[in-house]
């Protein structure tokens, strides 16, 4: 009998490492969205993975520094080592081109007809461009400082706001006087705008990153990070505002100065993008240990956390049912 109930110890030992190991690895499986949404490593690009030829559609060679592109896909604006440059989908011929050099950034209007550029003129200064699809020729240009930190325009073309120096600076189609401009006490390293072009956000080397409305250059509020801010970017109806810089990424509300949640890790992240409902945030890092590309949600899911925990209890729970149980029956 002794023997008998020494087995079914041992055996019910057993069981119970089964089950509880089951449970936390079903726990695991349960989590891992909540794991990667409050800062896990989703995925890496590698630069091992090559796209098939079949996908490739055209190609043009030069130093290309920044791409905008129309909702469409059928106009493709581009700036870099041979200036501004605009391309239709069908082929890898320059519509036309307009020769500046060190241009850095562009962004198109969702019908295509409209593209703003900024350039970078550290000695003889920089300038912002507005172009039409029409022709080369820049509907207007605004000369600013050293510096033009990122160019965004609204879907409709009617709205351009331009990173100029230490400013923020809200633009008109109509001519190249500013509405408004804002100083910050470092300069501008990237702005962004809603679809509708009521909404600006902004994120500057003075480590802050700011939201405005387009009726005046007073913040609707801004937001204190402890480390350099490289990347904004605003969902497309302006109710998220997705930030990247040295050592974090960031989500907000339009609502409030209050990060819906942050991300804090050693790396750096000079570029972030955001879905057009804020849903979710991938963001480029380097220069820490966790390099790569990471996918975030924008709401964390808490659910999945209770329902682990639930499911953690129940199961250690049957586990010591089943050994008393047991015990009970070899006594």
């Amino acid at each position: 009998m002794k023997v008998d109930l020494l087995r079914f110890q041992l055996e019910s030992g057993k069981w119970v490492a089964f089950v509880v190991v089951a449970c936390v690895a079903f726990a695991a499986l349960l989590l891992g969205p909540q794991a990667k949404t409050t800062g896990g490593l989703v995925f890496t690009a590698s630069p091992d993975e090559s796209i098939s030829n079949q996908c490739l559609l055209w190609s043009y060679r030069s130093v290309t520094k920044s791409v905008s592109m129309s909702a469409d896909g059928s106009y493709i604006a581009t700036v870099g080592g041979d200036g501004v440059q605009l391309f239709s989908r069908a082929d890898n011929i320059p519509i036309w081109s307009y020769g500046l050099e060190d241009v850095q950034w562009v962004s198109m209007s969702a019908d295509g007809f409209y593209i703003a550029a900024g350039s970078f003129y550290p000695l003889l200064g920089s300038s912002v461009y507005l172009f039409s699809r029409a022709d080369n020729i820049p509907i207007w240009s605004y000369r600013v400082g050293e510096y033009v930190g990122r160019v965004s325009m609204s879907s409709d073309g009617l709205y351009i706001v331009a990173g100029e120096d230490d400013s923020v600076c809200l633009f008109s189609r109509a001519d190249n006087t500013p509405i408004w401009s804002y100083r910050t006490s470092a300069y501008v390293s990237s702005v962004s705008m809603s679809a509708d072009g009521l909404y600006i956000a902004a994120g500057s080397g003075d480590n802050k990153i700011y939201l405005f409305s387009r009726a005046d250059n007073t913040p609707i509020w801004s937001y204190q990070t402890s480390e350099f801010v490289g990347s904004v970017l605003m969902s497309s109806d302006g109710s998220y505002i997705a930030a990247g810089g040295i050592g974090g990424v960031y989500l907000f509300s339009r609502v409030d100065n209050t990060p819906i949640w942050s991300y804090q890790t050693s790396s750096s992240f000079p570029s972030i993008s955001i879905s057009s409902d804020g849903s979710y945030i991938a963001a480029g890092g380097y220069g820490g240990i966790l390099d790569g590309l990471y996918l975030f949600s924008g709401e964390p899911h808490v659910a999945s956390v209770y329902v682990a925990i639930v499911a953690i209890v129940g199961c250690v729970a049957l586990g010591i049912v089943i050994v008393l149980g047991w015990r009970r029956w070899g006594r």
